[in-house]
């Protein structure tokens, strides 16, 4: 498995969208591969072999939206499907295409439904035959049309709140955010049509992020660790935030371990 990672070319598209990264399974996979939330939403474009990665309607898929995931969300790779997915910001994907985030969260919708179907085959065959920052050039141009369609938006002072969150690795009250500019109901009406999750929600998946990116990091890892570093008060309320979002204890996480959700996780 391949993985490189490649950053926005457009300026007006880096307030969107955070990378892009390319995939490649060079190898069959006997079983399928647990990857978990990383806090923002994506669209993948496949170029590669025909796979019904997503076990989606039981069909393979040319594109996706993948929403907010709030739980470990199980994938079926397949040795030559070939990728290139686009990081949003969290807020990025609203944002440029309002694309409603609470049909997206813990879910993917084929992006022909949004694009259109000739579209997205045509982005196909262009990325089969095209260089990496070709690739690149392919996606911003299908993109950069709903800059210049976009109407006034208001909400981007909220947009730095998130921003401020991922900093603290979800390690901030709501309070600590808003900073008395605006009540936490009106942050929390900004994260439901914006987000698809609530504030609090957002902060908890991403300190599991970081947990989960230490297990990756280090292959003796401790689990006290994540307590001593301030992300839990105790043992009990780790492995009850690790359950709610993989379904499994912490310890048996360690035997469903996988390369992709190394290569998502490392920055």
């Amino acid at each position: 498995m391949k993985k490189r990672v490649l950053s926005v070319k457009n300026e007006k598209l880096k307030k969107f969208i955070s990378d892009y990264y390319i995939v490649e399974f060079i190898s069959d996979f006997n079983e399928p591969m647990i990857v978990p939330p990383l806090g923002f939403p994506v669209i993948h474009f496949h170029y590669g072999k025909n796979a019904n990665f997503y076990n989606y309607l039981n069909t393979p898929s040319e594109s996706v939206f993948i929403g907010q995931l709030t739980k470990h969300y199980e994938l079926h790779p397949h040795k030559g499907l070939k990728m290139i997915g686009v990081n949003f910001k969290p807020y990025g994907l609203y944002n440029l295409l309002y694309v409603q985030p609470k049909q997206l969260t813990d879910a993917c919708i084929e992006s022909k439904y949004f694009f259109g179907e000739k579209t997205i085959l045509q982005i196909r065959q262009q990325l089969e035959k095209s260089y990496d920052d070709e690739k690149v050039e392919i996606i911003e141009n299908l993109l950069l049309p709903y800059i210049d369609s976009r109407k006034g938006n208001n909400i981007y002072i909220y947009d730095g709140m998130v921003d401020q969150m991922i900093e603290w690795d979800g390690m901030i009250t709501i309070k600590e955010a808003i900073k008395g500019k605006i009540s936490i109901r009106t942050l929390e009406r900004y994260f439901n049509k914006v987000i698809g999750i609530s504030p609090k929600l957002f902060c908890q998946i991403l300190r599991h992020k970081i947990i989960m990116q230490l297990t990756y990091e280090n292959k003796k890892f401790d689990w006290q660790e994540s307590i001593f570093r301030g992300y839990y008060h105790d043992h009990s309320h780790l492995s009850k935030d690790f359950q709610k979002f993989s379904n499994v204890k912490p310890a048996q996480y360690l035997k469903v371990k996988n390369q992709f959700s190394d290569l998502l996780l490392k920055n």
